[in-house]
């Protein structure tokens, strides 16, 4: 009998497949490592709006991206998104 063996994922990971996840869920947004990195640069690059700091790591910002508005969950110690939200809901992008 074959055993299973575990897919072991770091957190960095896993908050990419969160945030790519949410985007094609909330926008059908396809999101590649590419087009993540680019909304991290727009984040950098203070081409978004910081509307709330989560924690010490954690800050939402709203941003325009392929034509939608958009808020992300940003986690600046890992330089990746967490999640992508709604922008016109409250903080969880629930209408």
């Amino acid at each position: 009998m074959l055993k299973k063996q575990k897919v072991v994922k770091n957190k960095r990971k896993n908050e990419l497949d969160h945030a790519k996840r949410r985007a094609y869920e909330r926008f059908g947004l396809i999101l590649n490592h590419a087009s993540m990195k680019e909304i991290v640069r727009m984040i950098k690059e203070g081409k978004s709006t910081a509307v709330k700091k989560e924690s010490n790591r954690v800050v939402l910002h709203i941003l325009e991206y392929q034509g939608k508005k958009i808020k992300v969950a940003y986690d600046k110690n890992r330089g990746c998104l967490i999640t992508v939200l709604r922008a016109n809901g409250d903080e969880y992008g629930m209408e």
